[in-house]
């Protein structure tokens, strides 16, 4: 089944520590260059999601061009922003193909780091393979360099994959630089993210797509080649010949190059307002976990955490569009975002009751010491006035 055109992206949270010095470090690292959203250049995420989400995630982009060329020269506001967006500059330069049949060949287009202020990141990898490229080897691509470049497994599948991007040699150097510019600092649950247009000869009107369905759901759950299928996906469906699943960890669109709007506007808006509306998903489930495991800290940090979340990220609707709508609701229940939250919200509930009664106890025992101060002090003045009347 041959591919026209593809496109992987990996997603993988990391904690940052010391926020500032973090964006000031990349600030002045030369490999990144600070993303900046312009409303001009960014029509599709200014047309596409509500407020509260670009001020989240876009929050220059309603800044005049004035306002933009300003802050990029001002650290100190650059901190301020909720969010910020930095791009890896990679050469355009390829290695040459020293492999022999059994390996796949593989380029990153674009490396990613999405900031934000409450010290949660993301690493956006995308990758693209050579030309000419088939579903099996795309399945095992993606499953392979999940487990080997982002969460350190080695994985016996046959097929070897191989970085064409010439500043990097091998897969040790890739891995270092994953763990450079994240502090080390990757979590094990990295995000899938696929678009694939199958050749409209391999997928059409005479064609069923029953013939397509395991492989679609193995992309889906970002699974081997070789792996049975036994997990569900959910689909969401734009048209005939536009299908995209969601599975726990991984999402996939799958298409055909029948239409041309297929491979040309279609990966432009899965790539942009399509994947930031998953990167909030994910945005969400990673600060739920952090004030999930900030229970044991003092209970006004616990409530401040809460209310933040409440107050600020807890946006249900995130656009107005149809389809994105029911992605994103298909997204917030994959991500289990509403049985984290309940866990939370019972959890404050228990240690709210248990503040309380610390204060209770607290306060009663303060009472009955002041109680006992009077007590004593009546006392001493009861005995001081006998010994004058005397």
């Amino acid at each position: 089944m041959k591919i026209k055109y593809q496109y992987t992206y990996f997603i993988s949270s990391f904690l940052i520590e010391n926020y500032d010095e973090y964006v000031l470090n990349l600030l002045k690292d030369k490999r990144f260059k600070l993303n900046i959203f312009n409303k001009d250049k960014n029509v599709e995420i200014d047309n596409y999601f509500v407020e509260e989400v670009k001020r989240i995630m876009f929050n220059t982009i309603k800044l005049s061009d004035e306002e933009q060329k300003k802050l990029q020269n001002e650290d100190e506001n650059i901190l301020k922003l909720p969010s910020v967006n930095f791009e890896y500059l990679f050469s355009n330069a390829e290695a040459e193909d020293t492999e022999g049949n059994n390996s796949i060949f593989f380029k990153i287009d674009k490396l990613e780091l999405m900031c934000f202020k409450t010290g949660i990141g993301f690493l956006i990898v995308k990758t693209y393979l050579d030309d000419n490229t088939d579903i099996k080897r795309l399945l095992d691509f993606n499953y392979k360099f999940t487990k080997e470049y982002l969460e350190s497994h080695k994985i016996d599948i046959d097929d070897k994959i191989t970085i064409k991007n010439s500043e990097y040699k091998d897969e040790e150097d890739l891995i270092n630089l994953f763990k450079e510019i994240t502090q080390n600092k990757l979590q094990e649950d990295t995000y899938t993210y696929s678009y694939v247009c199958i050749d409209g000869e391999d997928w059409n009107q005479q064609t069923n797509f029953a013939s397509l369905e395991n492989t679609f759901i193995k992309l889906a759950n970002a699974l081997p080649s070789n792996e049975k299928v036994i997990e569900e996906i959910e689909t969401a469906q734009k048209s005939d010949f536009i299908k995209i699943g969601v599975g726990k960890n991984s999402t996939a669109l799958i298409t055909n190059s029948l239409e041309t709007y297929n491979f040309t506007k279609l990966p432009f808006e899965y790539e942009t307002k399509y994947l930031y509306s998953l990167i909030f998903g994910l945005y969400q489930k990673e600060l739920l976990k952090r004030i999930n495991a900030n229970f044991k800290q003092k209970f006004k940090l616990i409530k401040k955490g809460i209310d933040n979340f409440i107050n600020n990220v807890f946006i249900k609707e995130i656009t107005k569009e149809n389809i994105g709508t029911k992605l994103f609701n298909m997204w917030y229940q994959k991500l289990e975002i509403p049985n984290n939250y309940l866990e939370i919200c019972n959890k404050y509930e228990m240690a709210y009751k248990d503040e309380k009664l610390r204060k209770t106890k607290r306060n009663n025992i303060i009472i009955w010491c002041i109680l006992g101060v009077c007590v004593i002090t009546n006392i001493i003045n009861v005995i001081i006035l006998c010994n004058i009347s005397k």
